[in-house]
């Protein structure tokens, strides 16, 4: 029972780092959605954003992360060249450092979950190591009280 806990603990984390992401995401999208630019412009910041949600929502934190530097890019190139406005590079910006947030806190979570799982493991290990040993202390003790040595089980033939 203690064995399911731990993989629990990430998935459930996981999951809800990713609906955070995935909602923070939406907010991007409803950023980069609406007038003061072009069709293509919006379209082009839209799908990077889907992107992000698409890897945040499946916990592939290293493409989340990937993808919200190619959306970062995107919105900074825009402006540049007259694109979108500075203040919806600036929403954007500030909803991109959100989603960020919420990776690193993904990635710390997943991390803790993973160093808890590996201690726990380690726990375990050196409860079955220091049982095998004390049974092989008191299997010995016994011997002992036979008579052999503790050699192992004797016979009651061999003591003739």
């Amino acid at each position: 029972m203690t064995d399911r806990i731990p993989s629990r603990r990430p998935r459930a984390a996981r999951t809800r780092a990713a609906a955070a992401l995935v909602i923070a995401a939406s907010l991007v999208l409803v950023g980069c959605a609406g007038s003061g630019y072009d069709a293509e412009t919006a379209l082009g910041l839209q799908e990077r954003v889907a992107a992000v949600s698409t890897a945040a929502a499946g916990g592939d934190w290293s493409t989340t992360e990937t993808e919200l530097m190619e959306l970062e890019t995107a919105a900074q190139t825009a402006l540049a060249r007259g694109e979108i406005t500075q203040a919806r590079a600036d929403a954007i910006a500030a909803a991109i450092a959100l989603v960020r947030a919420d990776v690193t806190a993904a990635l710390d979570a997943e991390r803790a979950a993973a160093e808890q799982a590996a201690a726990e493991e380690a726990a375990a290990a050196e409860a079955a190591r220091v049982a095998a040993e004390q049974a092989a202390a008191e299997e010995a003790a016994r011997d002992e009280e036979r008579g052999n040595g503790g050699k192992g089980k004797k016979d009651d033939e061999d003591d003739d």
